[in-house]
């Protein structure tokens, strides 16, 4: 069962904590930062990202709820692909060089080397020479 977290003071006002994943981490210099977490089964079965820095004030109330309402989509899109399973076959763009080059290699109108209309697609990109491996590789 999910730990009970304390609710979130804005104002003297107490404020329950709806976001999905919402953490708020107190570092040693007294500083907050906001990030939201993936479920750890979903990051076990490959998903990524597992957090992302969320940015906002935490004292006011607006901006509390707008990171509880990209938390609760977040959240959702992690649902989404733990549904699919291995049917998902969207590429994962953490980017790195070696996600672009994936993701430019698996487009059926592009490829590594030879002549394409890669240049039209993706103007002032420069043309990629090589195999994605020379790249690098994921995180």
């Amino acid at each position: 069962m999910a730990r009970k977290h304390l609710p979130l003071k804005i104002g003297g006002a107490q404020v329950e904590i709806t976001g999905k994943g919402f953490r708020i981490i107190t570092r040693d210099d007294g500083e907050r930062e906001v990030w939201w977490y993936a479920a750890k089964r979903a990051v076990k079965r490959g998903y990524h990202p597992k957090t992302i820095r969320l940015y906002g004030a935490l004292d006011s109330l607006s901006d509390v709820q707008k990171m509880f309402d990209r938390c609760n989509d977040l959240w959702t899109e992690m649902l989404d692909w733990l549904a699919a399973g291995e049917l998902d076959n969207r590429p994962i763009y953490d980017g790195t060089v070696g996600a672009t080059a994936i993701s430019r290699t698996r487009h059926r109108r592009i490829t590594i080397s030879g002549t394409t209309p890669s240049a039209d697609m993706f103007p002032g990109v420069p043309r990629l020479s090589g195999s994605p491996a020379s790249a690098g590789s994921r995180r």
